[in-house]
């Protein structure tokens, strides 16, 4: 198992004293109880934002913005090849 690191220790340790289950948490958040696990057990580290508003707004953990510091929040771009704008680019043949 890998380290849950800061923020899956403070979700799983808020959820706990608010004496709620991962499935009741999911349900009161609106998000899946597979997203919780992962969170709490550390392979998953981005969210979306509208996942992070809907867990701050249980009011239950009291979880605030700075609780989600070691997290990438939103949109991850991938590093994908852009075909055609190597192609814009060239002067040339390009082997791909």
């Amino acid at each position: 198992m890998s380290d849950p690191g800061p923020f899956g220790a403070l979700l799983r340790k808020r959820r706990e004293t608010a004496k709620l289950t991962r499935e009741a948490l999911a349900r009161r958040a609106g998000l899946s109880e597979a997203l919780i696990k992962y969170l709490e057990r550390g392979t998953r580290r981005s969210l979306s934002r509208i996942s992070r508003d809907r867990l701050i707004e249980v009011a239950e953990l009291g979880l605030t913005l700075p609780d989600f510091a070691g997290l990438q929040v939103g949109r991850v771009r991938s590093a994908r090849l852009d075909v055609f704008a190597v192609l814009r680019r060239s002067k040339g043949p390009v082997l791909l």
